[in-house]
């Protein structure tokens, strides 16, 4: 600290006379520093100081100088205080140590989520940034303590939980059936919220908890994919922003929370009003600064996210930033999974149970159709490749390709005794996939990778 006050001309020159002629003394102004374990903060002394103007802006270079992350300015009687998070990396957790204390998800040493105080959560950062192992890290906790549906338009990473009993009919990857859900989770809100008002303990004011009832997590993996399938259907489009928003306006006090992963919070995709509306943003990977003007907003205009691939030598995932909606961002690390000592989080959800849920029940009795299809799709006869290749009269050998290309993006086929079997879902993809190639008449290859493709964002 007394280094950056001399080095920046921060000091009291008085010039003495002395025998050996005039000499300057310095004195440094009054500057309290103190330190905790994740975090500095830095107090000046204002009281008409000729530094005070500079004093009273520092939060950039004091968030270079110690290697941290500006979190807090604070005025009080004649001193500004900055607050700057350091060592953070530190403060990373194990998977096994992520769990609910209370109302809040514990993420990481001093971090938390309480998804009643800062409902809805937004997920941003690009392709190989950890969002997908982020995302199944919250559903394996999300699952433990309510009831999580989940959204997977780009039919990669999530398709497989279908068979998991905690997911059973809780997974969704089809547009129109995707579009159903979020219809029928509007209503099972309204049901919740009649539920709460005919109850005989009924207040205002007071939360879905109060009432007995457990929270619902919708999760919707790369929403831009899910808007893209829908913006040719005028009217579907229309029926997906007005259930959105329902849900997102309104969700917070039955218990429905959104959690929206996006490479990037585009308005194409999630008009400005709502994304103003999730209280917690998380970053994982490296954002463009549009792309983090986007996630933060104002409160961080001026702050500097710094792009950090190696912590020691070793290549590091999951690093991004944490911040409640309006507020100052901090680094966050993405609790680690240790996948190398053989963790699989589809064994970890296989031990999860099923909770009981009798609002769901009673809207699923009074709406059979949809989430039925999602159950009879689960439990669906598994069918050859080579049977599908005759039923669309389509050579075994080019099916074979379509298939490695698919794999090729991180979509994986079922084998057994060196057979692949395919379910609903791979059936659906498998069709589309043909159509699309015959419709625009190119290579698979190429048909593949404009399926997969994240829908561009504009600039």
């Amino acid at each position: 600290m007394s280094h950056f006050l001399l080095e920046n001309n921060l000091v009291k020159v008085k010039k003495i006379k002395t025998d050996k002629g005039i000499v300057e003394r310095l004195t440094l102004p009054k500057v309290y520093v103190k330190r905790d374990r994740f975090s500095v903060t830095v107090s000046f002394q204002l009281q008409g100081s000729r530094f005070q103007d500079r004093f009273i802006a520092l939060e950039k270079p004091l968030e270079i100088m110690f290697d941290g992350d500006f979190m807090n300015k604070q005025f009080t009687k004649g001193y500004v205080s900055y607050t700057i998070a350091i060592d953070q990396f530190s403060g990373r957790l194990s998977i096994f140590d992520v769990k609910m204390t209370e109302k809040s998800i514990y993420l990481m040493k001093d971090v938390y989520w309480d998804f009643n105080k800062h409902p809805h959560l937004l997920i941003g950062g690009g392709t190989g940034g950890g969002k997908t192992v982020l995302l199944m890290i919250l559903i394996w906790v999300l699952a433990q303590i309510g009831y999580a549906e989940i959204l997977d338009p780009k039919r990669s990473d999530f398709v497989g939980l279908k068979q998991i009993p905690v997911f059973k009919g809780r997974v969704y990857w089809d547009k129109q059936e995707m579009l159903a859900y979020l219809k029928r989770a509007e209503q099972e809100m309204d049901k919740r919220y009649d539920y709460m008002t005919s109850h005989s303990g009924y207040q205002a004011g007071k939360k879905y908890y109060a009432y007995g009832l457990k929270p619902r997590f919708i999760v919707i993996d790369e929403l831009a994919a899910l808007a893209a399938k829908l913006e040719r259907d005028y009217q579907s489009s229309g029926d997906f922003i007005e259930y959105l928003t329902e849900l997102i306006l309104k969700g917070r006090q039955s218990g429905v929370i959104m959690i929206v992963a996006m490479q990037r919070p585009d308005g194409e995709y999630l008009k400005t009003s709502l994304r103003d509306q999730f209280m917690k943003r998380i970053s994982v990977g490296h954002l463009e600064d549009t792309g983090n003007k986007m996630m933060f907003g104002d409160a961080n205009a001026n702050k500097v996210f710094k792009k950090i691939d190696e912590i020691d030598g070793e290549e590091i995932f999951g690093r991004g930033y944490i911040a409640n909606g309006g507020e100052v961002a901090r680094e966050f690390y993405s609790p680690t999974v240790p996948f190398e000592e053989g963790f699989s989080f589809f064994e970890e959800y296989k031990k999860l149970p099923v909770l009981d849920d009798p609002l769901l029940e009673t809207t699923e009795t009074t709406q059979p159709s949809s989430s039925d299809l999602s159950v009879e799709q689960a439990e669906s006869p598994l069918l050859p490749l080579n049977d599908f290749a005759k039923e669309f009269d389509v050579p075994i050998s080019t099916l074979r390709n379509l298939v490695k290309y698919i794999e090729e993006q991180d979509y994986t086929f079922r084998r057994e005794d060196n057979r692949i079997l395919l379910d609903e879902a791979d059936r659906a993809l498998l069709e589309e996939i043909v159509t699309e190639k015959e419709q625009a008449d190119l290579p698979y290859k190429q048909v593949v990778l404009q399926h997969f493709e994240t829908p561009p964002e504009p600039a």
